[in-house]
């Protein structure tokens, strides 16, 4: 596969990054999520306002999109020629930055997007699968006990960079690395917020359970209104 290809690849990565489902399904919902919670249009703050099955449902959306572009680019370039500064390892990394950006930073957005975090777990789930999943796990079972997303976040990118990095090294791939790196530094960046409100001691929490508890709330809130339509009218 020549490399050509790549400069292709890349962008069209950036424009799937572009694709927000939280937006579309707060707009459904007759509301802006970027001006409900905390104006995040992502998984967590899908949770808290709209209850677990939509954050879920976004999560994995989010997921997804970054496992599709790093797994083309992955098995396109892996079955081709590998030259001694690409291979299919730069490719998917590639790609998965590309996707991350678009996520992040969507020009169909004016550039304000998501913070990138399931978008990176997509990729890194084409990259290391096991690793990937073990460390999933363990960040899910962080946010059910502590329910600090931002802090589950942060070790599961940590974790993620630092073990591809040192399998990235043994292969004496520099690009590679740099890459990963930058990743990193991007997740970084997008929670800076987050960072000073936990440095401040005002970070919002993201529970399951108050999520389950709220959608209890709404309903009985509806019900309780359709009762006193039907009491009124007759």
């Amino acid at each position: 596969m020549s490399l050509l290809w790549l400069f292709l690849f890349v962008p069209v990565s950036y424009l799937i990054g572009c694709i927000n489902i939280s937006k579309l399904i707060a707009k459904r919902k007759g509301q802006d999520i970027s001006k409900i919670g905390s104006g995040n249009p992502g998984a967590t703050n899908m949770l808290r306002n709209y209850g677990f099955k939509v954050g879920l449902f976004v999560l994995l959306f989010d997921v997804v999109k970054g496992v599709v572009p790093a797994a083309i680019a992955f098995f396109v370039f892996g079955g081709g020629i590998e030259y001694r500064v690409f291979n299919s390892q730069i490719a998917l990394f590639a790609c998965g930055f590309a996707v991350i950006m678009g996520h992040c930073f969507p020009v169909t957005q004016k550039f304000k997007g998501g913070k990138g975090v399931a978008t990176t777990i997509g990729v890194f789930m084409v990259a290391h699968p096991i690793i990937s999943l073990i460390a999933f796990a363990l960040t899910m079972l962080y946010i059910f006990i502590f329910e600090y997303g931002a802090m589950a976040s942060f070790l599961y990118i940590t974790f993620m960079v630092v073990y591809a990095a040192l399998q990235t090294f043994n292969n004496t791939n520099i690009a590679v690395a740099c890459m990963l790196f930058a990743i990193y530094f991007l997740i970084w960046f997008t929670h800076r917020q987050n960072i000073f409100r936990l440095l401040t001691g005002r970070e919002n929490f993201a529970s399951v359970f108050k999520s389950f508890h709220r959608k209890r709330i709404r309903r009985e809130q509806q019900k309780w209104l359709e009762e006193i339509k039907s009491g009124s009218k007759s």
